[in-house]
């Protein structure tokens, strides 16, 4: 099957506070050529799953799935399973000045899967998605709930040898069950 290179198709774009978040589909079969973005990222995996390349390390992203990539990181994406959805974020460089200091996490490639990243960035993507006058201030208290919990969690990681799911387990105690779609 021949893969075809192209850009998501745009479900809905917003921006405010120095960030910008879009939705979007990415066809089965598609990629994305090696490329970069000015500013640091997350992506949120809504639907569907994808494999980037970055670092020469491999990752699969699947629902549930949020990844930071810092400004300039170079990466590839095969959606080589099927549709893709999802939200990006986009922080500009005076917003990621801004807030650099208090979210070094915007400086690292980092993937979370589940938990309280997942439950934060979900209730981001249900304020996007209501867009009313109140959204805008809300999606930006949450962006900065999630850069600060992801941060946290980068330092408050658990010793080496730890099983995985102790750490996902910590994240669904600690997430808000009740914001589930």
């Amino acid at each position: 099957r021949r893969r075809t290179t192209s850009g998501p198709t745009k479900l809905r774009s917003a921006r405010f506070a120095g960030f910008t978040l879009t939705e979007g589909i990415h066809a089965a079969g598609t990629s994305l050529p090696w490329h970069h973005h000015d500013g640091p990222t997350l992506c949120f995996v809504l639907q569907g799953a994808f494999t980037e390349t970055s670092g020469g390390e491999r990752l699969t992203c699947t629902p549930e799935t949020l990844k930071v990539m810092p400004a300039g990181e170079r990466h590839c994406d095969a959606f080589d399973q099927g549709d893709a959805r999802g939200l990006l974020v986009e922080a500009d460089a005076d917003r990621a000045r801004a807030i650099r200091t208090h979210a070094p996490v915007l400086d690292e490639r980092v993937a979370f899967h589940g938990g309280m990243p997942a439950a934060l960035a979900r209730r981001v993507y249900q304020e996007f998605r209501r867009m009313d006058d109140a959204a805008p201030l809300a999606i930006e208290g949450l962006l900065l709930e999630l850069l600060a919990a992801v941060s946290r969690r980068r330092s408050d990681d658990l010793p080496d040898g730890t099983a995985p799911w102790v750490g996902e387990a910590r994240d669904l105690l600690h997430a808000d069950i009740t914001s589930r779609p």
